[in-house]
């Protein structure tokens, strides 16, 4: 009696590769760089207000509305799709007799987010892995067979959510204690001091000061962002 032969992991071959998706990709992660680098080049304050810090005139004004117009959410989006296409193709593939698809998926999620939670609090708390593997776990592997009419308005919704908690938040601004209020404002417009004291944490700080300083923003971009890029897969 033949036995069938052992499936063994192994990288996938060049012709099994779909050329229009790995250069969608490549353009995606060229364009999220460039984001990346006005994120790495100063306080988040000065990332969404370019007059905090710098001069917002000349070639810097061109450049911040440059990079705004052609790579901002744009890049983060399309790479979002990709993710959600990449899950389709996952569960298309033949797992082995003594391997599910759906069990696959979620042990890589797993992984994918313990890499993700590491490289957030530890290293570099832009990043995007917890995010994908949250929605992954929670929602991309039991909505991929959904029909269209359904996806588009659940995707509506989970896209909606983060835009109107600011919204409820920008109305309800004015009521807030005035020591909340002013808290917040210090974030989006810091002093030149509350500058100086940040960039001090990252230029000459050690590595526990700069959890310190990581770990709170950690939670609030993680926050803010998951329900956005949760329904970009899904649509």
């Amino acid at each position: 009696m033949d036995q069938k032969p052992a499936l063994t992991a192994r990288p996938v071959e060049e012709t099994q590769r779909i050329a229009a998706l790995d250069l969608l990709r490549g353009v995606a992660l060229l364009g999220i760089l460039g984001m990346n680098i006005r994120s790495f080049a100063a306080p988040f304050a000065a990332f969404v207000n370019p007059t905090v810090m710098y001069e917002y005139s000349g070639a810097s004004r061109v450049a911040y509305w440059a990079t705004t117009l052609l790579f901002d959410t744009k890049m983060i989006s399309l790479f979002s799709m990709l993710f959600g296409a990449g899950a389709l193709i996952y569960s298309g593939k033949s797992a082995g007799p003594s391997r599910s698809a759906t069990g696959l998926w979620y042990w890589r999620s797993v992984w994918l987010l313990g890499i993700g939670l590491v490289h957030a609090y530890l290293i570099w708390e832009g990043d995007i892995l917890v995010v994908y593997s949250l929605c992954g776990l929670l929602f991309l592997w039991w909505t991929r067979k959904l029909p269209a009419w359904a996806l588009v308005p659940l995707a509506a919704l989970l896209l909606s959510v983060g835009g109107l908690l600011a919204i409820g938040h920008a109305a309800g601004f004015d009521d807030l204690p005035p020591e909340v209020r002013a808290e917040e404002t210090a974030f989006w417009q810091p002093a030149p001091d509350q500058l100086a004291e940040e960039l001090a944490v990252y230029r000459d700080g050690i590595w526990a000061s700069l959890y310190t300083e990581r770990r709170s923003f950690c939670l609030f971009i993680r926050s803010f962002s998951s329900s956005s890029f949760c329904g970009a897969p899904g649509a």
